[in-house]
């Protein structure tokens, strides 16, 4: 599968109860790709990320403070640094 080759940190942040992606499904996606990262939000359905903001942000906040820490170098084709704090490919 391609996910196996994703070279990126990558954060998966499903809804603990969401009716259209089953947490199984969210499980299988962490576990294909190297270095992610599984947080659940609890009673969170599809939209929890809109839904449920402040618990979307903690994870993603946590997530980038654990990245950044590490100092994981941001890797793949025709990367150029960060200007103005985006990134962009060329």
């Amino acid at each position: 599968s391609n996910l196996h080759s994703i070279a990126f940190p990558t954060l998966v942040v499903p809804g603990e109860r969401d009716p259209v992606t089953l947490p199984i499904a969210s499980q299988v996606l962490a576990d294909s790709i190297p270095n992610s990262l599984l947080v659940t939000i609890p009673d969170g359905r599809h939209q929890a990320q809109m839904e449920m903001h402040p618990q979307f942000l903690g994870a993603l906040i946590g997530f980038i403070n654990k990245a950044v820490e590490q100092k994981t170098p941001a890797k793949g084709p025709n990367r150029r640094p960060a200007v103005d704090g985006m990134r962009s490919a060329s």
